[in-house]
């Protein structure tokens, strides 16, 4: 399993886009707990629960969030029978401290339900309140509810909760909800219905991820029209979407030999931003195979984009690329632009780095009298002078 962290979305620094990716992501995740696995979660939050040792949302390595804490779960088909044991929440009518609660949900995110006396038939709707609530958190950056696990103040703020509340979050899903939050479990939308809204459907950008995350799915032609937009789109995504959510897809689509050309500029470019061992760890990997098997296009692209991928690899793996480039190609263009790159080389080898370029630079002017041949076997040797 990748390495977790709790959802400590709370303190990340997210965009709305990423928060409206994710959330689709759990929607999907509850939409399957129950009307697949007919479960009720029944203590979705992003708060501890009363011990560290209980955690519901997880975020990934990857920066994707997965639902796990299963303890309170219930089969819904038990709880709508009237079979469940009686009521499993404990709160108390004033400020206590979590360590003196049992091990329970945090009340802020705990639907009404679960926290009045005496109903235990509770379904999938306590788990849409749940979600409400932590939507309502990560979009407004504040919470719905902070009750301190003081039902009186929690049954007060749900109760006369007013639209003010509702002034930071927009107003294409202010309506959906304030209906998952309703104190009437009835009312409240499935988490399909949920996602309905024109807060997630009109946004291109997350169409342009949602379209990312079932890639493989598609075939050439369908990508290539995607790319084609996604070019001119990918560059006003941030930081931490470039990085966890488009980054990842792109790389695994290198081994698409037709789809080469047109990702490769897009994955080199989002490398620029990588630290060394980030790149090293996440990119390096998908873009090793594509230096062993590049030819045509995607070779020329490689060559010119070699001092990039010499900043961020180590000089021993890249050099003896570049003179398979350099001694193998039929095309002019790869082969200056390979003499290019040793010129940019020279200063961070050895002396017997040094030798095998010369040996290389030699083989190449045997076969190759053309001016532009000559002229960047000129910029290595004076390379080389310069670098004593």
């Amino acid at each position: 399993m990748p390495a977790v962290d709790q959802l400590h979305l709370l303190h990340q620094e997210m965009g709305l886009l990423e928060i409206k990716h994710e959330l689709l992501q759990l929607a999907e995740t509850l939409d399957f707990l129950h009307n697949n696995a007919h479960l009720a979660h029944r203590a979705i939050s992003p708060e501890v629960i009363t011990i560290p040792l209980l955690i519901t949302v997880f975020i990934t390595s990857s920066g994707s969030w997965k639902l796990g804490g299963f303890g309170f779960a219930l089969s819904i088909d038990q709880a709508t029978g009237g079979l469940t044991s009686s009521k499993q929440f404990h709160y108390s009518d004033y400020d206590v401290e979590d360590t003196a609660l049992p091990l329970q949900s945090s009340l802020n995110y705990t639907a009404p339900e679960l926290v009045q006396s005496g109903d235990s038939k509770v379904g999938s709707a306590c788990d849409m309140f749940s979600f409400g609530c932590l939507a309502y958190h990560l979009i407004a950056r504040r919470p719905l509810l902070d009750c301190h696990s003081n039902v009186k103040m929690y049954m007060n703020a749900l109760t006369y909760l007013t639209s003010e509340a509702f002034s930071n979050i927009p107003s294409d899903l202010v309506s959906y909800l304030q209906r998952t939050i309703s104190m009437d479990a009835v009312s409240r939308p499935s988490a399909m219905a949920f996602t309905g809204s024109s807060f997630f459907w009109d946004d291109t950008k997350l169409r342009a991820l949602r379209f990312l995350d079932h890639l493989l799915e598609r075939d050439n032609m369908q990508k290539t029209e995607f790319f084609k937009s996604l070019s001119d789109m990918w560059k006003d995504f941030d930081s931490r979407v470039l990085r966890y959510k488009v980054l990842p897809p792109l790389c695994a689509e290198l081994r698409n030999m037709v789809m080469q050309p047109m990702i490769l500029p897009m994955v080199l470019t989002i490398a620029e931003s990588q630290d060394k061992g980030d790149f090293e760890l996440s990119t390096l990997p998908a873009l090793v195979p594509v230096f062993t098997s590049a030819s045509g296009k995607t070779l020329l692209l490689l060559v010119k984009h070699a001092d990039l991928i010499i900043n961020k690899l180590v000089k021993q793996a890249v050099l003896p690329h570049v003179h398979g480039l350099a001694l193998k190609t039929t095309v002019a263009a790869v082969r200056v632009n390979a003499l290019r790159c040793f010129g940019d080389l020279v200063p961070s080898l050895d002396k017997e780095g040094i030798l095998g370029i010369l040996e290389t630079v030699r083989c190449c002017t045997a076969v190759d009298h053309s001016a532009p041949t000559l002229m960047c076997t000129l910029g290595v040797a004076n390379a080389m002078y310069y670098t004593g």
